[in-house]
């Protein structure tokens, strides 16, 4: 198994695990988006939207169907979109949900920065690596 799919793997099980804290505790998420969208069945729905994602991400990294490192970098660049928003308009030290416990905004999106940055850098690598490994037209 190669550093970047054993990397996707891993990654992979970061968002199951993320989905996985949303079901087991889906307050602290739900009243996050209830300030995005209205609360009751939207906010529900949207929520619902967000596990399934993460989950189908996630299964789809571990299972070696997709490296999925520009898909989680375009997930980590909208949710950390969204959380900003959040702080903006409730104040940074409101519970998020984003990994369970109480993490607050303010922490996630201090940790997504980073996580942005290894993404952008594994792309990157991947991109180069593939380039790599495809056949050049014209040669044998």
């Amino acid at each position: 198994m190669s550093v970047l799919r054993w990397t996707a793997s891993a990654i992979g099980a970061a968002w199951v695990y993320a989905a996985a804290a949303k079901v087991v505790d889906p307050e602290p998420g739900y009243e996050m988006i209830a300030t995005l969208v209205a609360g009751g069945p939207p906010a529900r729905i949207a929520l619902g939207a967000v596990i399934a994602l993460e989950a189908g991400l996630g299964a789809a990294m571990l299972l070696g169907l997709v490296r999925g490192f520009a898909c989680s970098l375009a997930m980590i660049g909208t949710l950390s979109a969204a959380a900003w928003w959040v702080s903006e308009h409730t104040g940074p030290w409101m519970r998020c949900g984003c990994l369970g416990g109480d993490g607050t905004v303010a922490e996630a999106l201090s940790r997504n920065v980073w996580i942005a940055g290894a993404l952008a850098l594994l792309l990157a690598v991947d991109l180069v690596a593939r380039r790599r490994r495809a056949p050049t037209p014209g040669r044998a």
